[in-house]
């Protein structure tokens, strides 16, 4: 999921007409995917993956969903010390340009060019004790900047006494964004047959943190939601091959994330405005609005397995916890919205309020498949209950709803 020029974007997947968030992402089994269900703001650092296994569809009792399942198995050291280092970058001058005249004849007035990019990854592994117990930590820094096609920052951005959008033509915007992320894998080999892998991943992300905007919205109206102050995946797992054909595993984790954060020196007092016409039309600017998330996924699993080498069955349960807590900041509560600076409409917003949710999913199945030459017999049943509730919460006072 890196988006080169555009850096690492939310992961999401489907397949076969499904909805586009359908899709999973586990990691070693344990799903990472946020409160929303398919969607996840986690980054896989490629450093840290010995395997990728991908099920596009037919998923057995095992599946939570139908679509597509793509799980990440992170590296494991061993009893070599050993490492990778990468780096890669690039600038405006190793970029070409297809801006022609035709494209500025039709309203184009500045292309999307790369500012500068860059890519620094490292990797290191081996024995804490030999035979015993190994360790595999990464690191990574990443970012980005690039100039936002036909956008310009605004002459009378942070004056409340100007309604209007004006261009500086010396200053086009820039959408920029910085990734970075460090992780850690301690493998435990307590007996010949139990071994326990304990997993932590701490990234952080900021989008549009100095630069912002779009081909509609102003540098100072940028979406606040996509600044990251942290977001982590966790895992515990545990496993035991009790015979040749028995396989025991279980496994705790999760992910947490807290995202969206006003810019520096925002002016909450600012009121946001849509102009219709304009240089623009439909331009937003003047002021942000962001949402402030915390969020956090517990998740459990385990099963038991039997395997020969024509037959396979697997029966086990697993269960997620999604907590999400968002708060609406929306400037000054007010939008105006202009045709060639004549006000046409003002909306009133709720502003400044909590909404708490939780959704509980617990599963258990059963899956069995037999391989004859050819032919593969497979099917499974699966049991989920879910529920969802959000506690009592309360709207207000703000600046139009007083109780």
């Amino acid at each position: 999921n890196d988006g080169a020029t555009n850096g690492p974007a939310p992961l999401l997947v489907a397949g076969h007409g499904g909805a586009g968030a359908e899709g999973r992402i586990n990691v070693d089994g344990l799903g990472v995917n946020g409160s929303s269900g398919g969607g996840s703001l986690y980054v896989t650092d490629t450093a840290n993956v010995t395997e990728v296994a991908i099920d596009i569809t037919g998923g057995l009792g095992e599946a939570e969903v139908g679509g597509p399942v793509v799980n990440v198995v992170p590296r494991t050291g061993g009893n070599t010390f050993g490492g990778t280092i990468f780096a890669a970058g690039a600038n405006s001058a190793m970029q070409g340009s297809n801006f022609t005249d035709e494209l500025r004849d039709a309203g184009l007035r500045a292309p999307g060019d790369l500012v500068k990019m860059w890519d620094l990854n490292g990797a290191f592994g081996g024995p804490i004790k030999r035979d015993r117990l190994w360790f595999f930590a990464t690191t990574r820094y990443q970012g980005t900047q690039r100039y936002v096609p036909g956008m310009f920052y605004n002459l009378n951005a942070g004056n409340p006494n100007a309604w209007t959008y004006e261009p500086d033509l010396s200053r086009q915007a820039i959408s920029d964004g910085v990734w970075d992320n460090t992780s850690a894998r301690v493998t435990w080999q307590a007996t010949a047959r139990n071994k326990f892998n304990f997993f932590w991943d701490e990234q952080g992300m900021c989008r549009n943190c100095w630069g912002g905007g779009s081909a509609t919205v102003s540098p100072e109206a940028q979406n606040g939601s996509q600044n990251i102050n942290w977001m982590r995946a966790y895992q515990v797992s545990y496993t035991a091959p009790l015979t040749s054909r028995v396989l025991i595993e279980a496994g705790f984790g999760g992910t947490g994330f807290s995202y969206g954060n006003p810019r520096d020196g925002f002016d909450r007092s600012m009121v946001q405005v849509q102009e219709q016409a304009g240089l623009i039309p439909n331009l937003t600017y003047r002021s942000m609005f962001w949402d402030q998330v915390r969020s956090k996924t517990p998740r459990y699993r385990a099963s038991v397995s039997y395997v020969t080498g024509s037959h396979s069955s697997k029966f086990g349960f697993d269960a997620v916890h999604a907590i999400s807590n968002r708060n609406y900041q929306r400037g000054d509560g007010l939008t105006y919205r202009l045709n060639n600076g004549v006000p046409n409409r003002l909306t009133m917003l709720l502003n400044d309020f909590t909404e708490e949710a939780h959704v509980r999913n617990t599963a258990v199945f059963a899956q069995d498949r037999w391989t004859l030459g050819r032919f593969t017999l497979q099917g499974g049943i699966r049991y989920e209950h879910a529920s969802s509730s959000s506690p009592e919460q309360t709207v207000g006072p703000s600046r139009f709803i007083p109780t």
